[in-house]
């Protein structure tokens, strides 16, 4: 399935005004990690937005493109969004926002010790919620997780 025109994972999370103790380079590679994990998987495509729209690297897009585009990408060619939360600007309130108006499910992953919004946690779109405590392990619970959820 993998390169298909079939419908793929969109994975997001934060990359604009991150804190002083988040690594923005590993954080992109985790993003990457897991879409890796989820196509090796599930053999379907996976969108990593930073790769098409990365804040700093293709910082010559106006807002307003990269918010048709993403909104575009997650109406007609996304199958399942997985959101991590790993900062407070999380990177991911839109998306989820969408995916709850046109019933696109969403995977929730957030700090074990970190808040999210109950306003966010409680939208029709959220199908799964993993809180992790380490990032270790993580891929291969949000690939398992996307395998279970599409499957249903």
């Amino acid at each position: 399935m993998a390169g298909t025109n079939e419908k793929a994972v969109y994975i997001c999370g934060p990359l604009t005004d991150l804190p002083e103790t988040v690594d923005r380079e590993k954080l992109k590679e985790l993003y990457e990690e897991i879409a890796a994990a989820i196509t090796k998987e599930l053999d379907i495509d996976c969108f990593v937005p930073h790769k098409h729209y990365d804040p700093e690297e293709h910082a010559h897009f106006r807002p307003t493109q990269v918010y048709q585009a993403e909104r575009e990408r997650i109406l007609k060619k996304t199958s399942c969004l997985v959101v991590i939360a790993v900062c407070p600007s999380w990177g991911g309130g839109a998306e989820v926002q969408i995916c709850n108006e046109h019933d696109i499910p969403v995977i929730l992953c957030y700090p074990a010790e970190g808040k999210i919004s109950r306003f966010i946690r409680g939208g029709p779109a959220i199908k799964e919620e993993i809180p992790y405590k380490f990032i270790d392990g993580l891929k291969e619970t949000i690939a398992l997780q996307v395998s279970l959820l599409l499957k249903r």
